[in-house]
């Protein structure tokens, strides 16, 4: 659930830089200054809150499922809120 959160937060610090690019359309002088500095400093702190968040149940799906199978796990846990079953360890043959 932690990672639903995490990513949210990622995507809206992302939808806070776009805002200031239309800060000075909007605003002029101290205040769109002002705004800038506060939405950047705002975004930088909700995208850490957010990796934070969601980078605990990605590295544990990275211990589980390997790197090349993180994407899918990801996809999975976004989907249906919960990761995917353990993969089963293959059993060397010599």
């Amino acid at each position: 659930m932690l990672i639903r959160v995490g990513v949210l937060l990622i995507v809206l610090s992302f939808l806070a830089w776009l805002l200031i690019l239309a800060v000075p359309f909007v605003l002029s002088g101290g205040a769109a200054v002002a705004t800038g500095v506060g939405l950047a400093i705002g975004a930088e702190v909700i995208f850490w809150l957010g990796l934070i968040l969601a980078g605990r149940d990605t590295w544990r799906l990275v211990k589980e499922h390997g790197w090349r199978g993180v994407p899918a796990a990801m996809w999975h846990t976004l989907r249906h809120g919960q990761p995917p079953a353990r993969p089963a360890s293959s059993a060397s043959a010599p």
